[in-house]
C-alpha cells in the first residue's frame, strides 16, 4: 500500500515551485517569540545549526513557525527525501557544492582586478552555474524524489534549463570565453621593458627553454605543482598584460563586455531562494547526526489540527547535544494528553529533571510545527499557533519591580495572547513567594489557562495544584525505589507526593523530628 501510495505522489502533477520551505504564499508563518527560543535552550541550537557567520544565513527560517498543517507536511516531506534517499541528499549537497564554486568566482578579489579579469572570471562562473544547474536537474532525476516540495522543484528546472534564456545564456558563455581563449599574442622582454605584441613572432621563451634542455631529458617526468600567493606581482604582471592584449584585440573582449552587462544578475531568484532555504533541512540533518549515531532516535511527528499530544522516548535536543558531546547517557521520557486532559502539573524534587522535561515538550512543539524530526520513537502533537514560556529568571536589580510582581505580569501576558491552539509552558514560576500565596496564585493562573483552553505544562513545587481540575494530570520526576534520595530523572503519572521526598532527605541527614528531638535530649 505504501509503495502504490508514493508511486502515485510521483504519477500526480506536482503544485508550481514557490519555495522549498514556503509552499503557498497565504503562510507566510509567525515569529515564534525570542524569550520562546531562549528559555528552551533552542536559541543555541540554532545557532549551531545556522551560525550567523555562514554566507545566506538561514536561521530565520528557525524562528518563524508555519501558520497551516499544510506548510508543516509539505516541509516533513522534503526532509523524509532528504533523510531517507541517499541520492536525493547527494543531488541536493553536490549542488551547494558548486554553487559555493560559482559564487566564490563571483566574489572581488582581495586584490582589485583589472576590468577584462573580472570579466573573465564572470564568464567562466556563468558557465559553471549552467553545469551545475544541469547537472543538480539530471541527479534529481536519479533521485526520484517523493515529496511535493523536490517534485515541484525538479519541474521547474526542467523548464528553467529548456528556456531560451537558459540555453542563450550557457552558449554565450562558453563563445565569448572560448573566442578569449584563442586569442594569440606575443609577449617581448627587453632588458626592464615589456612589450605585447599582437601575434606570436618567431620562437617562444618557452621554445628556446625545452631545445637547451632537450638533451638532459630522460624520459617523461612527473607534474610538479607549484603553489603560488594570491594577488603576486606575477599576477598583477598577468593582469597588466591582458589590459593590452584587450587594446590589440578589442572584438572578443568587446563581447566579452557586452555579455556582462547583458547576464550581470545570471543566477535565477528561484535558484537562489532554493540554495538558500534548503540547507534548513541538510544543516538540521547534519546537526541531529551525532545524536542518532549515539543511538538516540528522532521522528516525524504527526502534526494534527486536533487537540492531543503523544511522545515517546523523548529528550532535551539541547541537553543531549551536550551529554554525548560529553560521552553521557542520555534519559528519555513519554508525555500524554489525551481527551479531557489539556494540563500537566509537574512536581518531584529539586534537580530531579522538571525543567528538562518543560523544555522538553516545548521544544518537540516548536521542532514538530517547523516541520522537523522531534526527538524520541513517535510523537502526535496539535498544530500550535504560538508555543508561550514563563521559566524562573534571576531578578534583575536594575528592574523596580520585584519579582513577584515581574512573574506576575509575564504570566498575565502570556494569558492575554493564548488560545485553544496555544501552548503555554510555566517552569518554577511564584517561587519568590510564600506557600500559600504561590498555592493561590497558581490556581488563578491555571484556572485561566483552563478557560482558554491551551495545552499547558506547569511545573511547581506545590503539589496541591495537580489535583485541581479533571483536565489536570499530574506528573512527577521519580527517585530510586530503595533510594529516595536518589533521582531516575525519569518522568512517571501518577499523584504528587513531595513529602515523601522530603522526608526522605531529613532521614538520611539526620533532620526528622525524632532525630531532632534526640539530640535536644542529649
Amino acid at each position: 500500500m505504501g509503495d502504490g501510495t508514493a508511486a502515485s505522489r510521483r504519477r500526480a502533477t506536482p503544485p508550481p515551485f514557490t519555495s522549498i520551505v514556503w509552499p503557498s504564499s497565504a503562510d507566510d508563518g509567525r515569529d515564534i517569540p525570542a524569550a520562546t527560543l531562549t528559555e528552551l535552550a533552542l536559541d543555541g541550537v540554532i545557532e549551531q545549526v545556522a551560525p550567523g557567520r555562514v554566507s545566506g544565513d538561514i536561521a530565520a527560517l528557525f524562528r518563524r513557525m508555519p501558520r497551516a498543517i499544510e506548510t508543516v507536511t509539505f516541509r516533513q516531506g522534503v526532509l523524509a527525501d532528504l533523510d531517507s534517499s541517499a541520492d536525493a541528499r547527494a543531488a541536493v549537497e553536490d549542488f551547494a557544492i558548486a554553487m559555493r564554486e560559482v559564487r566564490s568566482a563571483l566574489a572581488p578579489r582581495v586584490a582589485p582586478d583589472f576590468r577584462e579579469a573580472q570579466h573573465a572570471r564572470f564568464a567562466s562562473a556563468a558557465i559553471r552555474y549552467c553545469a551545475a544547474v544541469e547537472a543538480h536537474r539530471d541527479a534529481l532525476i536519479v533521485a526520484r524524489p517523493a515529496s511535493d516540495g523536490l517534485r515541484s522543484w525538479q519541474t521547474y528546472l526542467r523548464e528553467y534549463t529548456s528556456g531560451g534564456a537558459f540555453a542563450e545564456l550557457r552558449e554565450t558563455a562558453r563563445r565569448v570565453v572560448d573566442d578569449v581563449a584563442r586569442v594569440e599574442y606575443g609577449v617581448k622582454i627587453d632588458g626592464m621593458t615589456l612589450t605585447v605584441l599582437a601575434s606570436l613572432r618567431g620562437p617562444t621563451l618557452g621554445d628556446q627553454i625545452e631545445r637547451t634542455f632537450a638533451r638532459f631529458r630522460d624520459g617523461d617526468a612527473e607534474p610538479v605543482a607549484i603553489e603560488t600567493e594570491p594577488a603576486s606581482d606575477t599576477e598583477r604582471l598577468d593582469q597588466a598584460i591582458i589590459e593590452r592584449v584587450a587594446r590589440i584585440h578589442p572584438r572578443p573582449f568587446a563581447a566579452l563586455d557586452a555579455f556582462v552587462r547583458r547576464h550581470s544578475g545570471f543566477i535565477s531568484d528561484a535558484v537562489a531562494r532554493f540554495e538558500r532555504d534548503i540547507r534548513f533541512y541538510t544543516e538540521y540533518l547534519a546537526f541531529i547526526r551525532p545524536l542518532r549515531a549515539a543511538g538516540l532516535e528522532f521522528c516525524r511527528p504527526a502534526v494534527k489540527a486536533r487537540a492531543g499530544l503523544r511522545l515517546r522516548d523523548s529528550f532535551d535536543i539541547a541537553v543531549a547535544d551536550r551529554l554525548v558531546d560529553e560521552g553521557r547517557p542520555v534519559v528519555v521520557n513519554d508525555m500524554d494528553l489525551a481527551g479531557r486532559e489539556r494540563i500537566a502539573v509537574v512536581t518531584g524534587p529539586n534537580q530531579g529533571g522538571k525543567t528538562t522535561f518543560a523544555r522538553m515538550v516545548g521544544q518537540a512543539h516548536v521542532l514538530g510545527a517547523l516541520g522537523l524530526l522531534v526527538p524520541g520513537t513517535s510523537a502526535s502533537i496539535a498544530m500550535p499557533d504560538r508555543v508561550l514560556t514563563h521559566f524562573e529568571r534571576e531578578e534583575d536589580v536594575a528592574d523596580l519591580r520585584g519579582k513577584l510582581e515581574d512573574d506576575l505580569r509575564r504570566a498575565h501576558e502570556m494569558m492575554e495572547g493564548a488560545g485553544p491552539s496555544s501552548v503555554l509552558i510555566f517552569n518554577e514560576v511564584l517561587t519568590s513567594t510564600t506557600l500559600d500565596d504561590a498555592r493561590d496564585m497558581g490556581e488563578r493562573i491555571l484556572r485561566r489557562v483552563i478557560e482558554r483552553g491551551s495545552r499547558c505544562v506547569f511545573v511547581t513545587f506545590v503539589d496541591e495544584l495537580s489535583t485541581l481540575d479533571p483536565s489536570i494530570v499530574s506528573l512527577v520526576c521519580g527517585v530510586e525505589k530503595d533510594d529516595a534520595t536518589r533521582r531516575t530523572f525519569r518522568v512517571e503519572r501518577r499523584p504528587a507526593e513531595g513529602l515523601a521526598y522530603a522526608a526522605a532527605l531529613a532521614e538520611r541527614y539526620g533532620l526528622t523530628y525524632d532525630a531532632l528531638a534526640k539530640g535536644r535530649r542529649r
